[in-house]
C-alpha cells in the first residue's frame, strides 16, 4: 500500500472538512443563514405618554447587526381614551413593521 497516497488523501479530507466548517461558522455568525425573525405583540390601553418612546426603542433592535430580525410589532389597543391609538397609527404609517389592531377586530 502506498502510505504517501493514503496520508495525502487523509490530509486532503481533513483540510476540506476544516474549510467547510470554517465557512459554515463564518456564514452562520454573520447571520446570513438561520437568523430568527420575531414578532412582538403588545396589548395596551391609555399609554400615550410611553408608547412612542417604547416603540422607537424596539425599532433600534431591528438593525442588521443584531442576531435576530424584528419581523412585526403588533399593537392591540383596548379602547384607549387618550391618544394612544393615534400615536401608534402615526408610527405605523411611517414604519411598515408596526401594525395597530383595534380591540373589536381582535375579538372577532
Amino acid at each position: 500500500m502506498n502510505w504517501e497516497l493514503l496520508v495525502t488523501a487523509i490530509l486532503a479530507v481533513i483540510g476540506g472538512l476544516t474549510v467547510i466548517g470554517w465557512l459554515a461558522h463564518f456564514i452562520l455568525r454573520r447571520g446570513a443563514i438561520l437568523k430568527p425573525t420575531i414578532t412582538l405583540h403588545f396589548i395596551i390601553k391609555n399609554c400615550a405618554t410611553e408608547v412612542e418612546g417604547a416603540l422607537r426603542s424596539l425599532l433600534l433592535f431591528s438593525r442588521p447587526f443584531q442576531r435576530w430580525t424584528l419581523g412585526r410589532i403588533k399593537i392591540t389597543d383596548c379602547h384607549s381614551t387618550d391618544e394612544t391609538a393615534a400615536i401608534v397609527r402615526r408610527l405605523a404609517a411611517k414604519t411598515p413593521i408596526i401594525e395597530l389592531i383595534a380591540e373589536s377586530a381582535a375579538r372577532a
